[in-house]
């Protein structure tokens, strides 16, 4: 099983749990394996794709939001689509 975090989770105390063919919560180990890896390729286009799913069709951004500038420097990676824009904020449509 992987389970992907943000970068920087390292210190974050993990434990994994499955459960048996009972329904019993089982631990599987208090110390999971770890390890850094570049980001999936395809991580920004199923971001979108995910909030879309979630019935979110647009994304308002503010300048001073660390995630503009990624979202204006790779619109498509991400698929999205700037829709109107202000001194201080840009509509993003999702795919």
């Amino acid at each position: 099983m992987l389970v992907e975090t943000a970068p920087g989770q390292g210190t974050a105390q993990v434990k994994l749990e499955g459960r048996d063919p009972s329904g019993a919560w089982k631990l599987l180990t208090r110390a999971p394996e770890t390890f850094d890896a570049p980001p999936s390729p395809t991580l920004r286009s199923d971001t979108a794709r995910e909030l879309r799913r979630r019935g979110i069709g647009y994304l308002l951004c503010f300048q001073n939001e660390a995630v503009t500038l990624d979202l204006r420097s790779h619109p498509d990676l991400y698929g999205i689509r700037e829709v109107a824009h202000n001194q201080d904020a840009r509509l993003y449509q999702l795919p």
